[in-house]
């Protein structure tokens, strides 16, 4: 008879069962008896043996009334997140458009928003709302800009409730209304309404203050879910994120880069890398991040998910060209800081429902081309990588005439005659995917219109680079 399988238990005594829904004791139990339960369920089942016992949990009716979570695509869900919550039908097919089987978010955190979102009523009622909201993107297949019937009235529950618990002056800075304006911020995120998430984040910056700063904070899952939220909000407005990196974040990004080659061996990046270090040897800040993302994008060993948010949270913290400074670096650092927030925005999106705006990265880059000069040089390449990223975002033909105005300029520095020494040239800069692909039609007869049409004499003329500065 074969030996039966290798097993270990570890107990854990409580007094009452009313112990099990205190937060000590769910962390106690999740650290000490169930570090591979997540990993046993996604394991594919086999077949028990014939000296195998299997053991089921079986829940009591009361709670086997409720829907499983497995039936909206949390496969890996912690059992002990939403077993307090008022769970039925609507909420049910509602958390199905956040933590669906179509999310390509990382375990991570989809983690911290389970943890965050099913904290409590409160914080579950604004889960809800964004769901409404995400389901009616999904249905759409666009963006956003007004509420829907179900998502305003679930939205208006929560405003009722958060005021209810502001009327407490110890919930002001409690785990459950942080939580929540978390949600409250996604909300306007995702209808693009900045005014209310600007609003909203100052009142979060000032509860966090009140309670002691960001430090204070009990739990990783709570920081890394606000920090996702701000970054959301800041790429959109093209701003500082307002707060500091979650650890598991710099973790991800933490990869040890040959310091005499900077780059994977044999990378089509290396010129470009090494022509910078000789043309600005002085900025290094957004080169570092480039080298990162030059590692990163062909490594499949290391899905996009586990780093897009840390790199994204470094590139809105870089700010060049702050305090004035309009030095020939700190432009060129600008537009390629902008060009790889858009280069990163095809790839974000492709995570799950996402609200992903660039219309104002868009609008800061081509008031920057127009507003200051600079002398790329043997830098061209790059200069060509970023216009192409904006063009392709563009969403009109308007704008993305402008674009390969500037495109078409560029080509003729670098002699460059056609559509495919264009890919050549992106290619060797840094790309994700295929460029030949349906989603670059429009731009490449556009580009390769203009340049049969309009001589490149003609080109500067078409080209209005007066800008007021308030446009900026």
């Amino acid at each position: 008879m074969a030996n039966p399988p290798n097993t270990t238990f570890t107990f854990i005594n409580v007094s009452h069962p009313s112990e099990l829904k205190r937060q000590e004791m769910v962390d106690h139990i999740r650290c000490s008896a169930m570090t591979n339960f997540g990993k046993m369920r996604r394991k594919r089942r086999a077949k028990a043996q014939k000296n195998e016992i299997v053991f089921e949990l079986q829940a009591s009716e009361e709670v086997a009334a409720v829907v499983p979570m497995s039936r909206i695509g949390i496969d890996a869900a912690d059992p002990f997140e939403a077993g307090h919550l008022k769970w039925d039908a609507e909420a049910t097919r509602l958390m199905g458009n956040i933590f669906g089987a179509n999310n390509g978010q990382s375990p991570a955190l989809l983690h911290a928003w389970q943890s965050v979102a099913f904290y409590d009523e409160f914080s579950f009622q604004t889960a809800k709302a964004i769901a409404s909201l995400n389901g009616e993107k999904l249905r759409r297949g666009t963006l956003l800009v007004e509420d829907t019937p179900e998502s305003l009235a679930l939205h208006n529950k929560a405003l009722q409730m958060l005021s209810k618990r502001l009327d407490d002056p110890q919930q002001h800075t409690s785990d459950s209304v942080i939580g929540a304006m978390s949600g409250l911020l996604t909300y306007d995120w995702t209808i693009g309404n900045f005014e209310g998430w600007n609003w909203h984040m100052s009142g979060l910056l000032k509860m966090i203050n009140l309670r002691g700063g960001i430090r204070t904070l009990s739990r990783e899952q709570m920081h890394i879910t606000l920090a996702w939220t701000d970054i959301c909000g800041a790429y959109a407005q093209d701003i500082a994120p307002h707060f500091p990196m979650p650890k598991t974040w710099q973790q991800a990004i933490e990869i040890d880069i040959d310091d005499e080659n900077d780059v994977v061996p044999a990378s089509s990046s290396d010129s470009i890398i090494r022509t910078w270090k000789e043309e600005l040897p002085e900025y290094d800040a957004w080169i570092s991040i480039f080298k990162l993302i030059v590692r990163l994008v062909p490594d499949h060993s290391i899905p996009a998910n586990c780093w897009m948010e840390p790199i994204i949270h470094r590139l809105l913290s870089l700010r060049p060209m702050r305090h004035g400074i309009e030095t020939r670096g700190a432009i060129i650092e600008e537009a390629c800081r902008i060009g790889t927030l858009l280069f990163l925005s095809r790839s974000w999106r492709e995570f799950g429902v996402l609200s992903i705006r660039t219309t104002l990265l868009r609008r800061n880059l081509l008031a920057m081309l127009r507003r200051y000069f600079a002398e790329w040089g043997r830098l061209r390449p790059l200069l060509l990588w970023v216009l192409v990223q904006a063009a392709q975002e563009a969403e009109s033909q308007a704008e993305r005439y402008q674009f390969n105005i500037r495109i078409s300029m560029v080509m003729s520095k670098l002699n460059i005659a056609d559509w495919d020494g264009l890919v050549e040239v992106l290619k060797g800069v840094v790309w994700s995917g295929e460029i030949a692909d349906a989603a670059w039609e429009p731009g490449q007869r556009d580009l390769t219109s203009l340049i049969a049409t309009q001589p490149q004499v003609e080109f500067e003329n078409c080209i209005d680079f007066n800008l007021p500065k308030q446009d900026m």
